[in-house]
């Protein structure tokens, strides 16, 4: 069975996550790190979290890589006087 896309909650936004198939530069993806989940982007041989930390090396075969995320979604609200 082929895998499609998912949602994730991501407190005040969502994120679209697909099937990866391979890894592209600047590309963001969802990743299991210490028994953390959290998001990372791909740069030069590194996967740069969300937090600003860098994950290479020996520590980078240690992460799970669950996902591209395709698209982020911010949601607005009505009494939202200036929504971006």
């Amino acid at each position: 069975m082929k895998r499609s896309a998912v949602i994730i909650d991501a407190s005040c936004w969502f994120a679209v996550v697909e099937p990866v198939t391979r890894l592209v530069q600047n590309q963001f993806l969802l990743i299991l790190s210490g028994g953390r989940t959290q998001f990372a982007r791909v740069m030069v041989r590194a996967l740069i979290t969300d937090d600003g930390e860098a994950i290479e090396g020996a520590a980078a075969e240690e992460v799970e890589v669950m996902g591209r995320v395709t698209y982020f979604i911010t949601s607005t609200y009505a009494d939202d006087e200036s929504p971006v």
